[in-house]
């Protein structure tokens, strides 16, 4: 007792001292990881938004290019295909909030809109609109083939007037070509702004604050709601003048990080530049001048949630102090006890994967392992291989009339003979029910089977009538590897079962039996 006490004593005050240290250490290092975990986060939302503005690109692109859609446009579509297609693609694709197509003077021919709550469904001709005015029409209708413009981030507007509750969406616009290479008009896609929005949502793990501006200033996404969408609703709710710290760097800036206190994190996207085609706020209409638009995406950790995440770790060490001075003072004997039947398992798991439990050869997993390993050795020394396959006679006899007990003593003596009467280089693994593999390295076949002979005939004399009449008694065959003219190990082992099978059929042959082959017998 006083012996483990004066052990247990310096380890726990060591143990003591590192935990302390450990802690001032990290302390140090908490801020540094937050501010490096909230970089990585603000990067992963950045690249959400570009795959998903990506998707919308390619998916306003196919449209374009649908049969329907790419021949001339009648002045009444009511009922075609093109907007059969258009209604069909958006009762699946519910992200998507409506599709339009524009004749070349800007006028609706077909329109397919659905809206919060509500099942997509085809506007009747008589309500389509005159959309020549509109960003999107405008901004589209000189591009090349394949080439996409993106709107701003805004509120969704019916006939001018802002649809409430409000519906944020982005409008992908991309010119339409007939198959003649002639402009037919313009098609133009609404994406839920809201699928943009949600990525900026925390955890409930998570204490960051995430919002969304543009490069107006208008926010997108803020910690107040009647902060929202300045540019559509014209307050003078704005970022820029709410918080004038930092706003130029923010804009222009494409990340920092920047805060004595709080961590703010700032990434710049630009949908525009996902597809290569980035406007200025002025084309977009807003305040700017000739800055592109862009959002800017903001993660504010509060320095409460710094100073949590410190109280959380100092909890955790005195907890895991508490711990290891509990198992140094009553635990060493049963981690050390444990510990041993570990190792003894781990010994038992291994041997049991690579042994035969009978007989304590390799087993077939093992023995074909080896049985490569050595063709590779031999192909490289150039020197012969031989490969031997022993099949105990009898033993199907044995175990139905005198019991496996019996056989189990058979095949035992069988392993028995066969590793003992070879070198020490030599491998033997049982590989089935009945049947053995031998492996002499640096062997050539003839001198294999001289001495495979003189093992058959000693098995003879030494063991006759043992097992209920039957002595120990195999046949067998060998092949010779050339590593001259290498072959597979599947051909190599074939050969041999093969020369087995003959010497098998000659001795029930030269004794008067039927050939008959054990059905337990596994094949390679």
């Amino acid at each position: 007792m006083t012996y483990a006490v004066c052990m247990a004593l310096p380890i726990s005050l060591i143990t003591a001292g590192l935990l302390a240290f450990m802690l001032y250490s990290q302390q140090a290092n908490i801020r540094a990881s937050a501010a490096a975990a909230e970089r990585y986060e603000v990067a992963a939302i950045q690249e959400r938004m570009t795959q998903e503005v990506q998707r919308a690109a390619d998916v306003v692109r196919f449209l374009s290019q649908l049969q329907a859609v790419a021949q001339p446009v009648s002045a009444d579509a009511s009922g075609s295909q093109a907007e059969q297609d258009f209604l069909a693609f958006l009762l699946n694709r519910p992200v998507y909030r409506q599709i339009r197509l524009l004749d070349t003077a800007g006028m609706e021919r077909i329109r397919v809109a659905a809206h919060v709550g509500t099942a997509p469904r085809v506007v009747p001709p008589g309500q389509l609109r005159d959309e020549s005015a509109s960003l999107s029409f405008r901004m589209a209708r000189d591009l090349d083939k394949g080439r996409v413009f993106i709107s701003a981030l805004d509120l969704t507007r019916e006939s001018g007037t802002i649809v409430v509750p409000h519906e944020p969406v982005i409008r992908l616009s991309t010119p339409v070509f007939g198959a003649d290479g002639l402009r037919l008009g313009v098609l133009v896609l609404n994406l839920d702004g809201r699928v943009f929005i949600d990525m900026l949502r925390s955890t409930p793990t998570d204490m960051a604050v995430r919002s969304l501006i543009d490069t107006s200033g208008s926010w997108l996404a803020a910690p107040d709601p009647s902060w929202l969408w300045a540019n559509d609703l014209g307050h003078e709710h704005r970022f820029c003048r709410l918080t004038k710290a930092n706003w130029t760097e923010l804009c222009t800036c494409p990340k920092g990080q920047f805060g004595s206190d709080d961590i703010v994190t700032h990434q710049l996207f630009v949908p525009g530049a996902v597809v290569g085609n980035v406007a200025t706020l002025r084309e977009y209409g807003l305040d700017g001048a000739e800055q592109p638009y862009a959002w800017v995406i903001i993660s504010r950790l509060p320095a409460a949630a710094i100073a949590a995440q410190s109280g959380h770790l100092l909890r955790l060490m005195v907890f895991v102090g508490l711990g290891l001075l509990a198992l140094i003072a009553g635990g060493s004997w049963i981690a050390s006890g444990w510990l041993v039947r570990r190792l003894a398992l781990q010994d038992e798991l291994h041997e049991a994967a690579l042994f035969d439990e009978l007989t304590g050869l390799r087993n077939r997993r093992f023995g074909f392992l080896l049985l490569q390993q050595e063709l590779k050795h031999a192909q490289r020394s150039r020197r012969p291989l031989t490969l031997l396959v022993a099949d105990v006679n009898n033993l199907k006899t044995i175990n139905d009339t005198h019991g496996h007990a019996t056989g189990d003593e058979l095949l035992k003596a069988t392993a028995h003979l066969l590793e003992s009467n070879l070198r020490g280089t030599d491998i033997v693994a049982r590989i089935g029910g009945d049947e053995f593999l031998v492996i002499l390295p640096e062997t050539a076949l003839k001198e294999a089977m001289i001495a495979v002979a003189r093992i058959y005939q000693q098995a003879r004399q030494l063991h006759e009538g043992a097992f209920g009449g039957y002595g120990v008694d195999f046949a067998y065959g060998g092949t010779e590897f050339d590593p001259l003219n290498p072959v597979s190990i599947e051909t190599l082992f074939a050969d041999a079962d093969k020369v087995m099978y003959l010497h098998k059929r000659n001795i029930k042959k030269s004794r008067g039996q039927k050939l008959t082959r054990d059905s337990d017998r596994q094949k390679i």
